[in-house]
């Protein structure tokens, strides 16, 4: 078996034939890798599609490639998710990107909750954008997952106005239903993942009384980054195996 490639993230290809690579992917293969003239690499953009590249010039913190092929691949899973969460603290929150990202979903919303533990400040959340890089090189994704604005729980029926169609599950113990039976009636457009307390009984009644739907995930309580993954490897494989 081949060695795959190293992949590389690269800002506004476009049509252009020939790129400088500067900043953290720059250092990587100049430092890390130390590429050398005539070596090849993938590169892309994060909007679809990756580019057979070869280093054609070398500099102190920078480093020219050209293209040499365009191949229009998609890894995307077939129906967008989107995934609501109320972050949790330190690691954990890169364990929930990375994951995130190699499952699949589409674009995060950084939930604010009244439990929440970890605040989406501007900050964290240019952190977090650099992990979804990563885990996107990582995994061969072409399409950076986005990250939204963050969004209180009380606001979040707004995210519906983009479609009137937009479907949103609660994930929470108090759910009557499943998940898993909850998918045979059709794959929600967005997943809610409440904090490590759980949401409040105001909030809970909040997003029913809107219309929201709430779904369990089972009988054991997970933490924050498990119950977010768990949920989206079930939609995964529900949408895979149609």
């Amino acid at each position: 078996m081949s060695i795959p490639q190293p992949r590389f993230f690269v800002e506004n290809i476009g049509d252009s034939q020939r790129l400088t690579i500067d900043g953290d992917e720059a250092h990587h293969l100049l430092r890390v890798l130390r590429a050398k003239i005539g070596e090849r690499i993938v590169v892309f953009d994060g909007r679809g599609g990756e580019h057979d590249a070869e280093v054609v010039g070398l500099g102190k913190s920078t480093l020219d490639v050209s293209i040499l092929s365009t191949r229009n691949i998609e890894r995307e899973i077939p129906h967008p998710l989107v995934v609501a969460v109320s972050l949790p603290k330190g690691d954990r929150q890169k364990v929930l990107i990375e994951k995130l990202v190699e499952l699949g979903t589409t674009t995060l919303i950084p939930l604010i909750a009244e439990r929440s533990v970890a605040q989406p400040t501007d900050q964290a959340l240019t952190r977090l954008k650099k992990i979804v890089i990563g885990a996107s090189k990582q995994c061969g994704r072409n399409r950076l997952m986005k990250i939204n604005e963050p969004l209180r729980v009380s606001d979040l029926n707004e995210h519906s106005t983009e479609s009137p169609k937009t479907t949103i599950v609660v994930c929470d113990p108090s759910g009557a239903q499943s998940l898993r039976e909850r998918l045979d009636q059709g794959i929600p457009d967005v997943i809610v993942i409440g904090p490590e307390g759980g949401f409040s009984e105001s909030e809970l009644k909040n997003a029913r009384t809107k219309g929201i739907e709430v779904a369990n995930l089972g009988p054991r309580i997970l933490r924050v980054e498990t119950a977010a993954l768990y949920a989206v490897v079930m939609i995964a494989n529900h949408l895979e195996a149609e």
